[in-house]
């Protein structure tokens, strides 16, 4: 074999391989843009538009968003984390290019590395289909998972410490190829090589094209001390941190459907796909990383969706923190579906049927966001003003982490209508909030004595001047003003709660007395805002943006129904300044009347109150 200089060699790569093809098969889709030219979303960072463009002309590409641009040998060096040295004989493998460089012998055998693996894949499949039906394998998928054995590409690693590798060595592969390939593995001082796996099911791990890479082995036996998974090990041509299980698989009807579904396990995956919902994938054997999530969102393009499956258990809960967190601009694309708690899809098709898990996936899938939000307001007692603070804490950390404005400012308000702040409170928690990739710790409970506390201090804030120093420094300096202004509102509708305003008149704040002392003058039968009182200056301190920012865009009729609602529940003053919050939440809510899930959460809170 003659020797080649390097740029040699690098044009007989670029002769045979098509850069448009090799990009696209690693799971970017490309669509035409004019004569020899191809654009999609950038494999290299996240975007929602695509800036990324490859010309088959003059075999390159550029992304004009982050400007990573290159030929075929750049993109393999960068997508694939290799060297330079290694994309170029990574690719000269796969164009079936012998070569010998010059004072240089090649590191890997790409080629034959992948031969090595794709026979290990024959041979656990032609093992797994000449197992009786009754084997320990066959059973774990038909009877203690009810899954059809047609529905995935199961193989079985036999019991043994050499059945693989003489197999493999029969074949024609040397020690050195096989080791390489991560399929069989060596003691340190032992020259014997020994089958990495044994006694196991085995899954495949491709590549976007479908080719083998890896492999996931399940243990079957309690004797097995191994982990539950043992996977193949970071190597040539497999890194697990940038495959995907079942995506060459799944990538089809994800991109027909706009939505790809990602579970934590293979047998998930299978069930799932089982439930008539192929485009599905798994990690394999790692905590979901940044690209892969990027190579999901490339899956479905940029109006689709990427669900992540997840227990409803606190380990449930972190992974997809995790996920919110690596992947902050393609949060509007991302949602969850968390599982009922001590089960995964695979449990719940099971028991429910595979009509039900397509129904479970379909119904119960919120965005990520939301999910996040969710499980710190459920670690909270939000009636609770301490708590609520604290929750309001914990969720300006989440936000700080929205890279969308437009994204941060919809979550922003949904904050203050749970912990019953103003929306600029809000802001300025989530402004001098800092960014975290952890999920915020459960809030501490207060003990009996310290919630008997809190309890008494809330009870007479308004008349005792420390204590209501005391609730005001923890909370928010304008919370007295707003519960006087509810109070007052409250009154304009329902004049029999005058006497009670009476009763706190010298309480209120200074920019209420005068307004307080009118509205206790009104006749029961007076219009809501009446003719002849100050109607400027109740409309601009009352009803202002400061306390009450939807009352001024809805209609009459409506202010007045919903404050009667609400009024009639009350018996006292201190019960109105505890409706305060409901009537609030129903205020936020009003903003926006087709968010009905919001508003059903609100209503039923407020009942609940």
């Amino acid at each position: 074999m003659a020797k080649k200089n390097l740029r040699e060699l690098i044009g007989e790569i670029k002769s045979s391989q098509d850069i448009v093809d090799y990009i696209q098969a690693a799971a970017v889709s490309l669509k035409p843009s004019s004569a020899g030219k191809f654009k999609g979303l950038c494999p290299f960072h996240g975007e929602k538009s695509p800036s990324f463009y490859v010309d088959s002309n003059f075999q390159n590409y550029r992304c004009f968003g982050c400007q990573a641009n290159g030929d075929i040998v750049n993109f393999v060096q960068e997508y694939e984390n290799l060297s330079f040295i290694e994309s170029v004989k990574k690719l000269a493998e796969l164009a079936g290019l012998e070569y010998q460089l010059e004072d240089s012998e090649p590191s890997f055998n790409y080629r034959a590395i992948r031969d090595c693996v794709a026979a290990t894949h024959d041979f656990f499949a032609d093992q797994f289909a000449a197992l009786p039906s009754g084997h320990k394998a066959k059973r774990e998928v038909l009877k203690v998972r009810e899954l059809p054995l047609d529905g995935m590409a199961y193989g079985y690693a036999p019991d043994g410490r050499q059945n693989l590798y003489k197999h493999l060595s029969g074949k024609g592969f040397s020690d050195e190829i096989i080791l390489q390939a991560g399929v069989c593995s060596q003691f340190e001082g032992n020259p014997k090589l020994y089958d990495f796996w044994n006694g196991r099911l085995m899954f495949t791990i491709t590549d976007p094209a479908g080719k083998p890479v890896g492999f996931s082995g399940r243990k079957l036996n309690e004797e097995d001390k191994r982990g539950k998974y043992v996977n193949s090990s970071d190597g040539p041509i497999f890194d697990k941190s940038s495959v995907l299980f079942h995506q060459s698989e799944a990538k089809q009807e994800a991109k027909k459907a706009g939505v790809l579904y990602v579970a934590e396990g293979q047998f998930d995956v299978a069930a799932i796909a089982a439930s008539e919902r192929p485009n599905v994938v798994a990690s394999s054997g790692t905590a979901f990383t940044r690209k892969q999530v990027l190579m999901c969102s490339r899956m479905v393009g940029e109006s689709g969706r990427v669900v992540f499956t997840f227990d409803g258990d606190d380990a449930g809960q972190k992974a997809a923190y995790k996920i919110f967190s690596i992947a902050d601009e393609l949060q509007g694309q991302c949602y969850v579906v968390s599982l009922p708690e001590g089960q995964d899809p695979c449990d719940f098709r099971k028991e429910h049927g595979s009509e039900a898990l397509q129904e479970y996936l379909d119904e119960k899938a919120v965005p990520i966001v939301d999910f996040v939000l969710d499980v710190i307001a459920s670690r909270h007692d939000l009636k609770d003003p301490a708590q609520s603070a604290s929750y309001l804490g914990e969720a300006a950390v989440v936000l700080k982490s929205v890279s969308s404005p437009a994204l941060r400012s919809t979550y922003a308000k949904r904050v203050a209508l749970r912990s019953l702040m103003s929306i600029s409170t809000v802001e300025d928690a989530i402004a001098s909030a800092k960014s975290s990739k952890e999920l915020p710790k459960r809030a501490p409970r207060p003990s009996e004595g310290e919630e008997q506390e809190a309890v008494s201090s809330r009870s007479d804030f308004l008349t005792n001047s420390q204590k209501e120093e005391k609730f005001l420094a923890d909370l928010d300096s304008n919370l007295v003003k707003e519960a006087y202004a509810r109070l007052l509102q409250l009154c304009l509708h329902q004049r029999s709660l005058i006497p009670e305003l009476l009763k706190l008149k010298d309480e209120a704040p200074r920019p209420f007395i005068g307004i307080a002392r009118e509205i206790s003058k009104l006749e029961p039968s007076a219009p809501i805002i009446p003719e002849n009182s100050k109607a400027p200056m109740i409309l601009e301190t009352v009803i202002s943006k400061d306390y009450f920012p939807y009352l001024n865009i809805m209609e009459e009729e409506d202010i007045a129904e919903l404050f009667s609602s609400i009024s009639e529940e009350a018996s006292t003053a201190q019960e109105l300044l505890e409706l305060k919050r409901s009537s609030r939440r129903l205020m936020e809510v009003l903003q926006d009347s087709s968010d009905t899930e919001l508003l059903k959460t609100a209503d039923s809170e407020r009942t609940d109150a």
